[in-house]
């Protein structure tokens, strides 16, 4: 851990959070990431059109059953309509641990890397 950089990043909208998740590991795929329990709320409670679907899920293959929660939704990146899914666990105060983000072209899951950057998401 002597050697693990730590990154705070601060988002206005629920919307931004595929691209930063993107952009941040398109730089570093041993980043470790997570989102602030208030960012993790407005993504549970998002009523925007882009949210499609969202569960526990029910035999993880790194958690056990519904520790981990699945999110897909539809989202613009550059001006580009995309589909992504994303899945989080609660295992520390405060912060929701991305554990899986796919997307066409991407695909990461947390346990399959190391860790030599952890970023938080906040929200304003």
């Amino acid at each position: 851990m002597k050697y693990v950089q730590l990154s705070e990043v601060s988002i206005k909208s629920i919307t931004e959070l595929p691209a930063v998740i993107e952009n941040v590991l398109n730089q570093n795929k041993n980043t470790q990431i997570f989102i602030s329990d208030l960012l993790f709320k407005r993504l549970v409670n998002s009523n925007n059109r882009g949210f499609i679907w969202g569960e526990s899920v029910v035999d993880s293959f790194h958690y056990g059953d519904n520790v981990e929660k699945a999110f897909v939704l539809n989202t613009c990146c550059s001006n580009k309509k995309q589909t992504v899914q994303m899945h989080f666990v609660k295992n520390c105060s405060d912060y929701m641990h991305l554990t899986y983000f796919a997307k066409k072209g991407m695909l990461y899951r947390h346990y399959l890397n190391g860790m030599k950057r952890v970023l938080i998401i906040v929200a304003d």
